[in-house]
């Protein structure tokens, strides 16, 4: 590992020479050569996704195209589906598709960065670390901080008490169009496209982690902690990472300009939230009937 580029971003080099059939990936000094690396996936998939018979698998899934979209100073491969079942009619999905390496951890010969929280990146340790190409301008990075997989996120929430997960779960269906309308104010901006469920994700793991858990607190009630989280998040311009102490997440200038928007918006959504509404997303969630049909707005 080289110097750190960013707080959350590490500079990964090989430790030994490698053959030529690498060296689209591989700059000559050892270094990762991210842009080439995430080109090359996006081809990969496409090819993969050409397949009809891949598709006859996933009757309730269509694929509705594979394109390159620029973030910033990157490209990533972002996978376009349409999926329908008797819950969501018509959802449109799409999926940012990118590298990842899978390391070891330091008890079995691998490396962290020393700015991790050693104790909560030690949950994932079974599950595997992953780290994720980034890279800003032409300096390609690894970051190792934000997302590790599936795989790791599921074994933390299995392990949370079913409370818990469903809070988070009404917390992830409340902000989506189906559920919660635009502000008048800001009829352009809807809060799905702004608030991550990473974001939801930070705030429930926290409470399970430091012991906020309480039994007797019903589903509704963190769905609703989650929100209050949010609004508090967004009034001081500040949500600490739970894998790199002192990291804030709402870093990036962007999010400044949604400061007041996300504050109101954390609060409606925390007032759709009504014993009501929890027990139609209840009923949503075991099929019974369609989110969108939950609430209805006039």
């Amino acid at each position: 590992p080289a110097t750190p580029v960013l707080k959350k971003c590490v500079q990964l080099k090989t430790k030994q020479k490698y053959t030529t059939n690498l060296e689209k990936i591989i700059n000559e000094d050892g270094s990762l050569f991210g842009a080439n690396l995430q080109s090359l996936l996006g081809k990969a998939v496409s090819t993969v996704l050409s397949r009809k018979d891949l598709w006859m698998k996933y009757p309730n899934l269509q694929r509705r195209n594979v394109k390159d979209v620029t973030a910033g100073n990157q490209t990533i491969t972002a996978l376009n589906l349409r999926w329908s079942d008797n819950i969501y009619p018509l959802m449109d999905v799409s999926i940012d598709l990118v590298p990842a390496i899978a390391y070891p951890a330091p008890e079995d010969g691998g490396w962290l960065p020393p700015w991790f929280h050693q104790q909560h990146m030690a949950q994932f340790k079974d599950a595997g670390y992953i780290a994720v190409p980034k890279w800003k301008s032409t300096e390609p990075t690894m970051e190792t901080t934000v997302e590790f997989g599936v795989r790791s996120w599921a074994r933390v929430f299995a392990e949370m008490p079913e409370e818990l997960r469903q809070g988070y779960r009404m917390a992830k269906v409340v902000k989506e169009r189906a559920v919660c309308p635009c502000i008048e104010d800001w009829p352009e901006i809807h809060i799905s496209s702004f608030l991550t469920s990473y974001w939801l994700k930070t705030c429930i793991i926290k409470h399970y982690n430091q012991g906020n858990f309480v039994k007797g607190k019903s589903d509704l009630y963190w769905a609703q902690q989650i929100y209050r989280d949010i609004e508090e998040a967004f009034s001081k311009q500040y949500l600490e990472s739970y894998f790199v102490p002192d990291y804030n997440l709402l870093h990036d200038d962007k999010y400044q300009q949604y400061q007041e928007m996300a504050v109101l918006y954390a609060r409606l959504c925390r007032r759709l939230l009504t014993p009501q509404v929890a027990q139609r997303l209840r009923q949503a969630f075991m099929g019974s009937i369609q989110v969108g049909s939950i609430t209805n707005h006039t």
